[in-house]
């Protein structure tokens, strides 16, 4: 019997199996840093942010987060608005610092 899978849980199972491979999540890391040393920090945060986006779609909380966001001008100055969306959309995403 085949069973169907997405992208997502197919990356999600490399991602498993990379690390029982590796034994310690330390070393996965270290492993792809070495193997992509530019894109690595890319490969690890991709699937982390997919699924991110994943569970605030799939649960809801996009659709409800987008009507704050819309309905949020009427009851609040404009510079609290734009402080409130920055904090949920641009503050949790990493920043990449310069060559050391």
């Amino acid at each position: 019997m085949l069973v169907r899978t997405t992208v997502a849980v197919e990356r999600a199972l490399l991602l498993v199996l990379g690390l029982l491979l590796h034994g310690r999540p330390s070393v996965y890391i270290a492993a792809i840093k070495n193997a992509a040393r530019i894109s690595g920090p890319l490969i690890l945060q991709y699937p982390l942010y997919g699924g991110i986006m994943d569970i605030i779609t799939t649960t809801g909380l996009a659709a409800m987060l987008s009507t704050i966001f819309i309905h949020a001008p009427d009851l609040h100055p404009f510079a609290a608005h734009s402080r409130s969306c920055e904090s949920v959309t641009i503050v949790p995403l990493p920043r990449q610092a310069g060559p050391d």
